[in-house]
């Protein structure tokens, strides 16, 4: 009897002790959690929370883009009917996005503007029979002449660009007949100082079309275009004293380098390919295949492109040198430019005026 109640006893004891061990690993499984998302796919849920269109509104004929002034206000010139002749009004356009409204008369058709990316600034170039004049014009309807240039031997202003973070405004002297002589002017919007440099080492083979200022004021990309052909080339600058010091280097391109910070910029070269170039060490990294077109946020962490032979505009979020949660956020169509917000919470696509025709199927597309 006295055995037969040990066993009992151990029996019991047995099944009560792998109860309460299945009992504390039940517990322990709830109360411990591991997380991992490293090597799982982004679920559609998780994708549409990074770029979910929250409305697309279709806007008035657009002639030319001068910029974004704020977050929800577009400048430029705009036609409200095809029979319309171009409007030499400088005007607004506010969310919704539906009615323009004058903001400026432009006396001359030989005037041309270029926008800072915060918005608060504008470059207008005025060509006459006698002088090239370029004047800053800020939000607080401030205006101040910067240069004022006397043509000679064809010589012309072009490409007025800016870096990333307004400071920094630059445009290029170009005689066509002699690239060798061409300069490049650089402004700092806030001592007011403008330094004009000559590009001495340019191939006289080639034209200079444009020229990007790095954030810091000590870097240029120069775009030069063989007159043969639409071939491209990028060449890699430091600024100096009196001269800038062109690199031998350059990377083949379709299209205009965009800076991503200092030391790094990105550019479609060769097979339609999306690079990211790093000036620090030549290093090369591709981002996107078949790109045609591509645009930037202010901020440099969103980017929106569309892919040759496909009918459908992209976004995605720019993390080193990958382009993450990429979706496709508007079907059939096929921009020709586009141009994120100051905020980056919308993107305008619009298709502005080619050879006299109107521009058509501009819109703006805004993100919840």
């Amino acid at each position: 009897m006295t055995i037969k109640k040990i066993s009992i006893f151990s029996l019991i004891f047995i099944i009560f002790i792998l109860f309460v061990y299945h009992f504390k690993a039940g517990e322990d499984s709830k109360t411990i959690i591991i997380p991992s998302n490293e090597g799982q796919p982004v679920n559609d849920r998780q994708k549409s929370s990074f770029f979910q269109v929250k409305n697309i509104y279709p806007i008035p004929k657009l002639v030319k883009l001068i910029g974004w002034s704020s977050p929800d206000s577009i400048i430029g010139f705009f036609y409200k009917n095809a029979s319309e002749k171009q409007s030499n009004q400088l005007q607004r356009l506010s969310s919704p996005y539906d009615r323009p409204k004058n903001i400026e008369t432009v006396s001359s058709s030989m005037s041309d503007f270029s926008m800072s990316p915060d918005g608060k600034k504008l470059i207008e170039t005025t060509t006459s029979s006698t002088n090239i004049s370029l004047s800053l014009k800020t939000s607080q309807n401030e205006k101040k002449e910067i240069k004022r240039i006397s043509p000679r031997n064809e010589l012309f202003v072009q490409t007025v660009t800016w870096s990333n973070n307004s400071k920094w405004m630059t445009y290029l002297i170009v005689d066509p007949l002699n690239q060798q002589t061409s300069k490049v002017g650089i402004y700092d919007t806030e001592t007011g100082k403008l330094k004009t440099l000559p590009l001495l080492q340019i191939d006289n083979k080639a034209s200079l079309i444009n020229v990007a200022i790095s954030d810091d004021g000590q870097r240029l990309l120069l775009t030069t275009s063989e007159r043969s052909g639409s071939k491209k080339r990028i060449y890699m600058g430091n600024i100096k004293n009196d001269h800038v010091a062109l690199s031998k280097e350059y990377q083949n391109s379709y299209g205009d380098p965009i800076w991503l910070n200092r030391n790094q910029f990105v550019y479609i070269g060769v097979g339609n390919t999306l690079y990211e170039y790093d000036q620090r060490n030549g290093d090369i990294s591709a981002l996107l295949e078949n790109v045609t077109n591509v645009e930037l946020s202010n901020d440099r962490k969103k980017i929106a492109y569309s892919l040759y032979g496909d009918e459908n505009i992209y976004a995605g979020n720019l993390q080193g040198k990958n382009i993450l949660y990429k979706e496709s956020i508007y079907h059939s169509t096929i921009p020709l430019e586009m141009a994120w917000s100051i905020d980056g919470n919308s993107l305008l696509v619009y298709y502005p005026l080619i050879e006299n025709r109107i521009s058509s199927n501009s819109y703006v597309i805004t993100f919840h």
